[in-house]
């Protein structure tokens, strides 16, 4: 925002809360809402018709939800301001690809040869782990091992095998870390065989 400084200051800028009338100085938010305004601010002030706006890993500092409200902002930013013009997000975060537009497109710089795909509009962020960032699960990879191992050896020796007795504190000290209603303590009560009525 250095094309502004003549005009205007960050130490001239103040906001307010929701629902509260106090204003306090932009300097005084977290690190993280300052990261946001900041960029929402430049951004704002330097869209123009035909523009080429570039964001460099904008998730750095954001609680998930903020990445989401981060772009969903951005992108108000640009149809109003930008409407033949193109925004280039640089990110390593599912919930910022997961927010792209419906046809946007997506390049994979991770290999020799970039990959380019048109965005999964309305995917989860654990489809796009998968198809944008080759993880195949966002759950911790312990557990995700632990479990994929007992599964494994009752496909292959079935529920009585000693490999899998073996595993039965770890599922068991596994399941007692999660919800209730998580999914994956179905799947651990039916590999130990626990039922409904147990």
């Amino acid at each position: 925002m250095g094309f502004m400084l003549d005009i205007f200051s960050l130490r001239d800028v103040t906001v307010k809360r929701a629902g509260s009338d106090l204003e306090f100085s932009i300097f005084e938010l977290s690190s993280g809402e300052y990261h946001m305004y900041t960029n929402l601010m430049g951004l704002g002030f330097g869209v123009e018709e035909r523009s080429l706006m570039l964001l460099d890993e904008p998730d750095n500092s954001l609680h998930p939800q903020w990445q989401r409200d981060f772009m969903a902002a951005v992108h108000g930013i640009c149809r109003i301001g930008m409407k033949s013009g193109h925004l280039v997000v640089c990110t390593h975060s599912p919930l910022i690809v997961s927010a792209s537009l419906e046809g946007s497109t997506i390049v994979d710089l991770s290999n020799d040869e970039p990959v380019i795909s048109v965005a999964s509009y309305g995917a989860s962020s654990d489809e796009i782990l998968l198809e944008q960032f080759g993880l195949t699960s966002s759950r911790n990879r312990i557990v995700v091992d632990v479990v994929q191992r007992a599964v494994s050896i009752i496909e292959k020796d079935g529920f009585a095998h000693p490999d899998l007795l073996a595993l039965t504190d770890q599922l068991l000290s596994i399941k007692s870390a999660l919800r209730r209603e998580d999914p994956l303590v179905e799947v651990i009560d039916a590999i130990l065989g626990v039922s409904d009525n147990d």
